[in-house]
C-alpha cells in the first residue's frame, strides 16, 4: 500500500521547471504525451484544518506556506502506457495503457525521472516539493 501511495503522489507530479512551446490544443506536452499545467505563486495553509480528525501527526500545526515562483506539473498521473515507453516494463499491477502507472517505489520514479531528463526535450523534469505538491491539489 506504501508503494501504491508513493507512486500516485510522485508520479502525478512530475514537474518542470523550463517552458517548451505548447501544444495545438494549447498545452505543453513532452515527446511521450505527458501534458502539463502552470500553477502560479501564491500562498495557503499547508496542513490540516481544525476540525479535521483523519490527520496524521506529520499534518500538525497548520501553517502559512508562500510558493515564490510559477511551476508546471503534470495535468494527469503518468499512464502505464507513457512508463514502458522510456522503463521498457510495467509493474503495475493493475494493467491498462491509459490506467496510471502504480507500485513503483521513490528510486524507479527518480530513475523514470532521470530518463525524462536525458530526452533533452527543453523541459528539466523533477518531483515537486511536499508543498508544491499541495499548494497544486488545492488548486
Amino acid at each position: 500500500m506504501k508503494r501504491f501511495l508513493l507512486s500516485a503522489l510522485l508520479l502525478i507530479t512530475c514537474t518542470l521547471l523550463a517552458q517548451k512551446p505548447p501544444a495545438n490544443d494549447g498545452q505543453p506536452r513532452n515527446a511521450i504525451g505527458m501534458e502539463f499545467v502552470k500553477i502560479a505563486p501564491g500562498e495557503f495553509m499547508m496542513g490540516c484544518s481544525k476540525n479535521d480528525n483523519e490527520c496524521g501527526g506529520d499534518e500538525n500545526p497548520r501553517h502559512r506556506v508562500q510558493i515564490t515562483r510559477s511551476f508546471e506539473i503534470g495535468k494527469f498521473e503518468v499512464t502505464q502506457a507513457q512508463w514502458v515507453a522510456l522503463m521498457q516494463t510495467n509493474p503495475s499491477s493493475n494493467k491498462g495503457d491509459t490506467r496510471p502507472v502504480e507500485t513503483v517505489s521513490k528510486l524507479e520514479a527518480q530513475d523514470f525521472i532521470a530518463k525524462l531528463n536525458a530526452m533533452n526535450d527543453g523541459f528539466r523534469y523533477r518531483l515537486p516539493t511536499e508543498a508544491e505538491w499541495e499548494y497544486a491539489a488545492r488548486g
